[in-house]
């Protein structure tokens, strides 16, 4: 998978704050430090950035060459994931899991609360 791409991002800087803007998985993204606006403080904003892209490049659903579509394409056969993207998921599990069982609170305080 090629990651060639590289967004735009501007910096703007208030008192002693720097923010960084810029988009990503089609959303607005902002970062912000407490320091001043200078190189090295752009630099690490970039790096952050460019990582919001890599992540956005891995795993879109609308990129052909993305693991998300060769999940998708795979009909229900097992395919090979790197340790990023099991760990991802398996977040995402646990997650769902711990929604799940909030819900399930939620709805039994309201019925019999």
């Amino acid at each position: 998978m090629k990651t060639n791409y590289i967004g735009k991002i501007s910096f703007t800087s208030q008192y002693h704050y720097t923010a960084a803007n810029f988009t990503a998985m089609a959303n607005p993204c902002s970062i912000f430090i407490e320091a001043e606006n200078n190189s090295s403080t752009q630099s690490i904003m970039r790096a952050v950035a460019k990582e919001a892209w890599r992540i956005e490049q891995k795993y879109s659903r609308y990129r052909m060459d993305s693991i998300i579509s060769q999940i998708n394409n795979a009909n229900g056969r097992p395919i090979s994931i790197d340790k990023e993207t099991y760990h991802l998921l398996s977040l995402s599990h646990t997650l769902w899991k711990v929604k799940v069982f909030l819900i399930s609170l939620v709805v039994f305080s309201v019925r019999y609360g």
